[in-house]
C-alpha cells in the first residue's frame, strides 16, 4: 500500500509526538505514559502520519484495499441509536461496517474516528470532492471544542 510511516506498535516509540490531556486537575501528563493495554491492539495500537492516513482512505474509497464486496459491506449504512440530549428523543448516527457516515454541508463522508488518552485522529472521504480529509490532535479532552475545530478546517477547506 505504500504506508511508509504508519506501523502497528506494542510500546511507545522514542521519536512519537507526546498527547496530552488535563488529569487531577489542572496537570498536564503525557498520555504515552499512561499508556495500558491500548498498545498493540485495534484501540491505539496503530500508529500513523496524517499522509499515511489519506493515502489509506482515498485508497479505500477506490477500492484497492479491499475487495468490491467487502467495501460494499462497509458502505451499506445502517442507524444505530445513540443516547439524545436532554431530551428523551433518540438520535441515531450512520455507520457501515468499520465505518461512520456523515452529512455535511459540503456533502457526505465517511470515514472513521478514534481517540485514545491525549490523542484524537479523524479520517474522512468525501466522494463527491474525491478528497480526504484528516484531522489529528495532541492534546485536550474538549471534546466539544475539538468538533467545533474540525467543522471549521472543513468549511475552510472547501470554501
Amino acid at each position: 500500500l505504500g504506508l511508509d510511516n504508519s506501523d502497528f506498535v506494542s510500546e511507545v516509540p522514542d521519536d512519537l509526538v507526546s498527547g496530552y490531556f488535563p488529569y487531577n486537575g489542572n496537570s498536564l501528563y503525557e498520555a504515552e505514559r499512561l499508556y495500558g493495554d491500548e498498545l498493540g491492539s485495534a484501540d491505539g495500537g496503530i500508529i500513523s502520519t496524517a499522509y499515511d492516513m489519506g493515502r489509506f482512505m482515498k485508497m479505500l474509497a477506490e477500492g484497492q484495499v479491499v475487495n468490491s464486496q467487502s467495501l460494499q459491506k462497509m458502505t451499506d449504512w445502517f442507524d444505530i441509536p445513540v443516547e439524545g440530549d436532554d431530551d428523551d428523543e433518540t438520535k441515531f448516527t450512520r455507520n457501515g461496517f468499520g465505518l461512520e457516515y456523515y452529512e455535511t454541508p459540503e456533502g457526505i463522508t465517511y470515514g472513521h474516528t478514534g481517540a485514545v488518552d491525549g490523542f484524537y485522529t479523524l479520517m474522512f472521504y468525501f466522494p463527491e470532492q474525491q478528497t480526504t480529509f484528516i484531522y489529528q490532535i495532541n492534546g485536550g479532552t474538549d471534546f466539544d471544542a475539538w468538533l467545533d475545530a474540525v467543522d471549521e478546517l472543513r468549511k475552510a477547506i472547501f470554501s
